[in-house]
């Protein structure tokens, strides 16, 4: 999803940042879009294999008058994403650009490939 991209789809039915996961040959790259959170409202942990990407926008309050206040909370969120086996957890990094976060995970092999075990004579 590049940053021109914003369908009018990037927001599930109850406000949710739409999520984009991707799998690529040596990483899976998460990609949220949440419109105007700064980096700073944003929490991201992994616990038991699960990737979590939390954040809460603070309240829209009208510019240049201080003693205005906003009736509505900000908007809050958290979308979840399951890691394969072989995620390399302390690798992981986070972005934000263009209202969006993304997040990638180097997948590190269990194995390099096929093993060829070969008998020996006893």
């Amino acid at each position: 999803m590049s940053a021109d991209h914003q369908p009018s789809d990037c927001h599930d039915r109850l406000g949710m940042p739409a999520v984009d996961v991707e799998r690529g040959k040596n990483d899976l790259t998460v990609r949220a879009y949440v419109p105007s959170l700064k980096p700073e409202d944003t929490h991201i942990e992994v616990k038991d294999r699960v990737l979590t990407i939390s954040g809460k926008q603070d309240p829209a309050v009208p510019a240049g008058d201080p003693g205005a206040r906003s009736g509505f909370g900000g908007a809050a969120f958290v979308r979840s994403v399951e890691l394969p086996a072989g995620a390399d957890i302390a690798a992981i990094t986070a972005t934000t650009k263009d209202d969006f976060i993304e997040v990638t995970i180097p997948i590190v092999a269990a194995r390099p490939g096929p093993i060829t075990i070969t008998p020996s004579a006893a």
